[in-house]
């Protein structure tokens, strides 16, 4: 009797400290997010890029899993019409630099004021790259047209529909936690002056205009 009381103090014991660990996994690991935007003047109609930015929120590097990422806008000043990977897709060879553990990116563009992109990890003990407190790593760049100049963007992250898993696991137990997310808004922020962009830093496209006199 004594021995089984022993040995269920012990698994007592052991899940205790699992769940303690699983607790600190998971305060420890935060993302950060930030849309990096600028206004492309040339051509018609002329277009606003985003990209999506990721980061960790402190000096904690992790890797995450299967995610999604759900963005708004304001669609009266702009209209989504394509989407680029540049990170957590095929190209990253990170599987001994000769695979990949990444599926091309999904994404869903068609709702107006709306998109949907969901990035799939095909495996539960491989991810990359890491995600880092030391710069800003980037998913991937949405292309809008420019429908109103004059109204206001509102690209916004829509913070209950964005979520990150975590590896190793990767099966939505152990999510990453939401830290800061960072849109684009403010009028004006569209606007083209002589080839001159106005739109947040750091990334901001500039293009020059020759004029014929």
């Amino acid at each position: 009797m004594k021995n089984m009381f022993f040995r269920l103090r012990c698994c007592l014991a052991l899940l205790i400290f699992f769940w303690i660990c699983l607790q600190l996994t998971s305060q420890a690991q935060t993302a950060n997010l930030r849309l990096s935007g600028g206004a492309i003047c040339v051509g018609s109609p002329t277009q606003y890029t985003a990209t999506i930015q990721i980061r960790a929120a402190d000096a904690t590097t992790f890797a995450i899993g299967t995610s999604s990422v759900y963005l708004t806008y304001n669609p009266s000043a702009l209209t989504a019409v394509s989407y680029s990977s540049v990170n957590f897709s095929p190209a990253n060879l990170c599987i001994g630099g000769l695979a990949t553990p990444w599926d091309a990116h999904q994404v869903y563009l068609l709702a107006p004021g709306v998109v949907n992109l969901t990035m799939t990890l095909n495996v539960n003990t491989a991810s990359c790259p890491p995600i880092t407190n030391a710069q800003w790593v980037d998913v991937g760049t949405v292309t809008f047209h420019i429908s109103n100049p004059a109204l206001d963007p509102n690209i916004q992250f829509s913070i209950p529909n964005t979520n990150f898993n975590s590896v190793p696991a990767n099966d939505g137990v152990v999510p990453i936690n939401k830290g800061t997310f960072t849109g684009i808004a403010g009028a004006g922020l569209l606007n083209c002056f002589g080839g001159v962009v106005v739109c947040p830093p750091p990334k901001c496209l500039t293009v020059g205009v020759t004029r014929i006199r």
